[in-house]
């Protein structure tokens, strides 16, 4: 299949889209027409959008060439910090949500959580940037008063020094164990998606089938029964499980947080790794654009084969989700967990 990827409208080569659950969404090109940084960029394959955003770095080749990297809007949010009028001094070291309104002696929900993040009415909100953030609850989790799936209630959470990006992917990712994704209405209205799934992918067996697949290092690592957190200045500890006398997860963590905080995050950490996790890098046919990080497939694996370390067949029931995806003009891979 002939590919024509442009970028804006400057042909592009050398495409590399990365797209993670794990972290902000970047892609890579060479082009023959500048594109200076900040510049908004939209890349397109035969003319359908693949990935936007702004331009991060711009390099000038010997051959008169620019090696251009465009990273999702979503970085504006990592250098607009969380601010709160109500809290006055240099350091404002009280930024907090507490997991509980005092006056009403109720407490505070998940949606209540992420919307005071994004809200930048003034009205309690921590949102004090240029950009309009709007929560969408993809699991209907919104009025929810634990942590899902862990019956922990939620802790304060802690927000003095952190950026909105950091803030929103700690409290998302970090302590309720879901996946974060961002939809853009304009390069400054997002939604902040939240859930455990985007959309579910029906594969055209005509042109997107499985060319090659590999199972990661993931797939035969030891159990965790223990995980250990403390902050960077070794102030502030979180723990989950046996910890003491392991296999054991021990992590340093910048930022601010509460002790609560923190044992809740160690315990979504514990979670997420107490059993051997199988991942595999499954390989598509160039020109397979469409899939996206947190998309779930309705039917995917191998049916004939009981090999443990090949995939196994999966439907919505359980399926096979994708962690990361890299888009390139030789192929796609995604790596589904």
């Amino acid at each position: 299949m002939v590919m024509t990827w442009k970028a804006n409208a400057a042909i592009a080569t050398n495409v590399a889209v990365t797209l993670d659950s794990e972290k902000l969404n970047t892609a890579t090109f060479t082009t023959v027409i500048p594109i200076p940084t900040d510049t908004s960029v939209i890349l397109t394959c035969n003319g359908t959008e693949v990935f936007e955003g702004m331009a991060s770095s711009m390099t000038q080749m010997s051959d008169a060439r620019y090696d251009i990297e465009i990273t999702e809007y979503a970085k504006k949010l990592y250098n607009e910090y969380c601010f709160s009028p109500a809290v006055k001094g240099l350091f404002m070291p009280n930024i907090i949500i507490h997991n509980y309104d005092s006056n009403t002696d109720t407490k505070l929900t998940i949606g209540e959580y992420i919307h005071a993040i994004c809200d930048s009415s003034g009205s309690g909100g921590f949102n004090h940037s240029t950009i309009t953030l709007t929560p969408v609850d993809e699991d209907g989790i919104n009025a929810m008063t634990e942590i899902p799936g862990m019956g922990l209630p939620l802790p304060e959470v802690t927000i003095s020094h952190q950026s909105i990006g950091t803030t929103l992917r700690k409290f998302i990712v970090d302590t309720l164990g879901l996946s974060l994704w961002y939809e853009y209405i304009s390069a400054t209205s997002f939604e902040v998606h939240y859930g455990t799934k985007r959309d579910t992918i029906h594969l055209n067996l005509a042109t997107e089938f499985i060319v090659n697949n590999n199972s990661s290092e993931e797939a035969i690592k030891i159990p965790i029964i223990g995980v250990y957190i403390k902050n960077e200045d070794d102030t502030k500890h979180g723990y989950a499980g046996d910890y003491v006398t392991g296999p054991c997860i021990m992590r340093e963590i910048e930022g601010s947080f509460s002790e609560n905080e923190l044992n809740a995050m160690a315990s979504v950490m514990l979670a997420e790794h107490a059993l051997p996790r199988l991942t595999y890098d499954v390989e598509f046919l160039p020109g397979t654009i469409r899939f996206k990080e947190c998309d779930i497939f309705d039917g995917i694996g191998d049916q004939t084969l009981d090999d443990p370390f090949k995939m196994t067949y999966k439907t919505t029931a359980d399926p096979w989700r994708i962690k990361s995806v890299k888009i390139t003009d030789k192929n796609t891979i995604a790596t589904l967990w």
